[in-house]
């Protein structure tokens, strides 16, 4: 094991217009041997140190083996262990469990197998393995995270590759053996399509909330791309599932349930709305805000001309803000940016960017988890390629306490009246973002009509608080054409136009 820390000295980027302070670092450590360590996990635990988890080639057995590293508050090293045969593991998720144990998931190919298996191992508060799992059918499957159920199983969500050759997000229930009780695939687009499951949580009703990923892939590229939020009870049953599609690609790599019910996601848009031609060459953060049911409140993006960003895990802080995790780049890799450094951005509640910080050397980094910590500060874990002697290691830095604080009593005044707010883009082509603002609690309607005034899509028929939202609408197969948007709120109406040029 070699261990290198070090005062980061590294690259420090500011964000035009961030107007406050930013965080101290405080210090950086790596972890893992001469050969990739590639870090894809990593949690607070529960004595206020962090456990991080991957793969390593330098340790183990096979040639790739699970790896996880359990430092103090410091991030000294506690202890370290691999999990694995002699064929290939990769970690993905890891959790500490209810008894201070862990459980790791994520994938394997024995040596007897040609196919990827979901594998999931339960350890002691040591790391000593207890158990591990395999979960396959008959092609690859990709295991994405864990998570420990209310009743002390486990759920898992992945991808599964069905007989037609499309894939299907997966959902599996365990017991606290990982014994499977139930499972469950879904899909947003049925055909031709890759759809995996990216993240999961379980309400403290008992219900699952998932986000997963739908792609389509056609003879010059990614056709389509859109994301799916769905929710489903205790047995894995769907109550209700929202899609979002972007004018170009909108994709969501996770999510948290925030404080007022609803949720937040975090992830990549790969739509300027400020160009005509949108294209992969304009890639940023996007950080979408939902209600309890899944229907846009708000949505914002962070970037700029000259970078490429996607965003990979966030948090929501105490005073209702967010800070997002992830990755910024000058180019466009196989899986996402290339040449990267690590990145966190600050937001106030609203969505509206804080600060930001970019953490990196002369050469690539990846990941980008972010994580409270006690102090009031954050951990940002990932892979390095600038720091170490190995070919990449994993990488923890640690920020101080975050100097700004954003009481959510500074909302914007709202007008006495209800706000129908113009939609964009208009003159649209596939979707177009309908604004609107509530001035009070009450039920709001607003749905698309055509110019004789037959309804033609409910968009909103739900109470509202006071505030402002958003909401999509989406052509289907509707003829180009004018087409009139009203909202109505207790004895109030408004409409706007619309215009669907196909």
């Amino acid at each position: 094991m070699r261990i290198t820390s070090f005062f980061i000295t590294i690259c420090l980027l500011t964000i035009a217009g961030a107007i406050h302070a930013q965080p101290d670092s405080l210090w950086s450590r790596t972890y893992g041997g001469e050969e990739a360590d590639t870090c894809r996990s990593g949690i607070v635990t529960a004595d206020g140190g962090f456990a991080l988890a991957g793969g390593t080639a330098s340790f183990g057995n096979g040639s790739e083996d699970f790896y996880l590293v359990k430092t103090d508050a410091d991030g000294e090293v506690q202890w370290t262990q691999t999990y694995g045969g002699d064929g290939w593991e990769q970690c993905q998720s890891v959790i500490q469990t209810n008894d201070g144990g862990y459980a790791l998931a994520g994938m394997t190919i024995p040596v007897d197998s040609t196919w990827r298996e979901f594998m999931l191992v339960r350890t002691n508060a040591e790391g000593e393995e207890l158990w591990s799992q395999r979960y396959s059918h008959i092609f690859n499957d990709d295991c994405q995270k864990v998570i420990q159920t209310n009743d002390g199983g486990f759920a898992m969500i992945g991808l599964k590759s069905r007989m037609d050759l499309s894939d299907a997000i997966w959902l599996i229930k365990t017991d606290e053996d990982g014994e499977v009780e139930w499972e469950q695939t879904f899909a947003c687009v049925d055909e031709d399509a890759i759809n995996v499951g990216m993240s999961l949580l379980q309400t403290d009703d008992g219900d699952f909330a998932l986000l997963g990923l739908c792609m389509v892939w056609g003879d010059e590229g990614l056709d389509e791309s859109l994301s799916i939020f769905m929710m489903t009870d205790d047995n894995g049953d769907s109550l209700w599932a929202e899609t979002y599609v972007g004018e170009y690609l909108d994709q969501y790599m996770s999510f948290v349930q925030t404080d007022d019910g609803g949720f937040a996601m975090v992830g990549l848009s790969g739509y300027d709305r400020n160009e005509e031609e949108p294209g992969m060459d304009d890639v940023d953060f996007v950080l979408h805000k939902v209600d309890s049911m899944g229907e846009t409140e708000w949505y914002q993006t962070y970037g700029t001309e000259d970078d490429l960003a996607m965003g990979f895990t966030i948090v929501q802080t105490d005073d209702g803000g967010f800070v997002l995790g992830g990755m910024i780049g000058t180019e466009w890799g196989r899986w996402g940016p290339a040449n990267a450094d690590l990145r966190i951005i600050r937001t106030d509640h609203l969505g509206e960017e804080l600060w930001s910080r970019t953490f990196g050397g002369e050469n690539e980094e990846w990941g980008g988890v972010v994580l409270s910590t006690e102090d009031g500060g954050y951990a940002i874990i990932g892979s390095t390629n600038s720091f170490g002697e190995g070919e990449c290691d994993f990488w923890l830095v640690k920020t101080g306490a975050d100097p700004v604080s954003v009481p959510k009593s500074s909302d914007p005044e709202l007008p006495e009246q209800i706000s129908l707010l113009s939609a964009y883009p208009n003159p649209f082509n596939s979707t177009t973002t309908i604004n609107y603002i509530a001035n009070e609690t009450g039920m709001v309607y607003l749905g698309i009509y055509d110019l004789s005034g037959q309804l033609i899509e409910q968009l909103v028929s739900s109470v509202r608080q006071p505030g402002q939202y958003s909401v999509n609408f989406t052509k289907g197969s509707l003829p180009s054409g004018m087409y009139i948007v009203k909202m109505q709120m207790n004895s109030e109406s408004l409409t706007t136009k619309v215009l669907l040029l196909r």
